[in-house]
């Protein structure tokens, strides 16, 4: 498994704006902790809309699957709780709409996300990128 660790980056106002696929960005404005999955629709600017809140700190991906692991906020701060993680399965879209936005799955625990993975037939994703520090 290759490991890519994200570091910090100025662009659009965010400190983390990295694409995974398509139209699909790990995205932090302004601390690591706040990192989440974002959707850009490119015909409206610089719009970007939050799929998986703060703060993702692991994900993988393939042509149609993103997969991430989260560590859920405490008590809506910016602080991840790092005991706790959260799997999810997130299906690769052309264009994010209030459907496939329902098509999420997860949050997840390990055994259910390991299961899911099964049903869908994915095996050939691993979590090939980490944000550094987050972990």
């Amino acid at each position: 498994m290759s490991l890519i660790s994200i570091g910090l980056v100025s662009c659009n106002g965010f400190i983390i704006e990295q694409n995974i696929v398509g139209n699909y960005y790990l995205t932090a404005p302004d601390i690591p902790e706040q990192c989440s999955i974002s959707y850009h629709d490119k015909n409206s600017g610089s719009n970007y809309s939050t799929i998986i809140n703060s703060t993702v700190f692991s994900i993988g991906h393939n042509k149609q699957y993103i997969i991430a692991k989260q560590h859920p906020e405490i008590g809506g701060s910016d602080k991840p709780n790092k005991n706790i993680i959260k799997y999810y399965i997130l299906p690769v879209k052309d264009k994010l709409t209030v459907e496939s936005k329902d098509m999420i799955i997860g949050p997840l625990n390990k055994i259910q996300f390991e299961k899911e993975l099964i049903i869908l037939g994915i095996k050939d994703i691993v979590f090939d990128v980490q944000i550094e520090g987050l972990k």
